[in-house]
């Protein structure tokens, strides 16, 4: 899928895993959310395995919803309010105390999240990104990745997108413009690969 293959330090890099929670019981396109979390698996175990930093990212609310105010409801009423109780994580890709749980507010990860001091702090520049769905939370999260300046790889089939032809489109025309586009077997390769440095000239 690459012509070139990246280089990940692990030190800096960081898995986001998106919104594996709640009822992944929805149609996914083009592969399933089964698919889509064997892939992630694999994803996170050899991201432990070299020292790749696991972020597991969660939507999530206060329970009656006061924390979400829309401009465009009358009464500023939420459309929607998700608990923290009702949206636990998929249990085969539940998070270790290693990893990392961050929860949103909106699409986005970045959105009231803290997720970029998370970052920040622990000098992760570089974002490996997978989960569901791939018009959505993935695509929000990797916008405002961009914007803030860290170094994006999209792993393909660890993703999914709700509606048919939406996951092509991100692929075909978004992500290549931000980032690198990589597989889940590929990245698993390239993060067991010693990281090549350059000896000074």
């Amino acid at each position: 899928m690459l012509r070139d293959r990246p280089s990940i330090d692990p030190t800096t890099t960081a898995l986001l895993v998106i919104d594996l929670q709640g009822s992944l019981s929805q149609p996914t396109y083009p592969r399933t959310t089964d698919d889509v979390v064997a892939s992630t698996i694999e994803l996170i175990a050899a991201a432990r395995e070299v020292g790749v930093t696991v972020i597991h990212i969660r939507a999530g609310n206060e329970s009656d919803g006061r924390d979400w105010i829309f401009a465009d409801t009358e009464d500023d009423r939420p459309r929607r309010v998700w608990a923290l109780e009702d949206m636990r994580f998929d249990p085969r890709v539940e998070p270790q105390d290693s990893d990392i749980v961050i929860t949103k507010r909106q699409w986005g990860a970045f959105y009231d999240s803290g997720l970029e001091l998370q970052l920040r702090r622990r000098g992760l520049d570089t974002l490996v990104l997978s989960g569901i769905a791939t018009n959505f939370a993935v695509e929000s999260t990797a916008r405002d990745g961009w914007q803030r300046g860290f170094r994006l790889l999209f792993v393909e089939d660890a993703m999914a997108g709700l509606a048919p032809g939406d996951h092509e489109f991100a692929f075909s025309r978004i992500f290549p413009r931000i980032g690198r586009i990589i597989s889940a077997s590929e990245l698993i390769d390239v993060m067991h690969t010693p990281l090549e440095i350059a000896p000074p000239s």
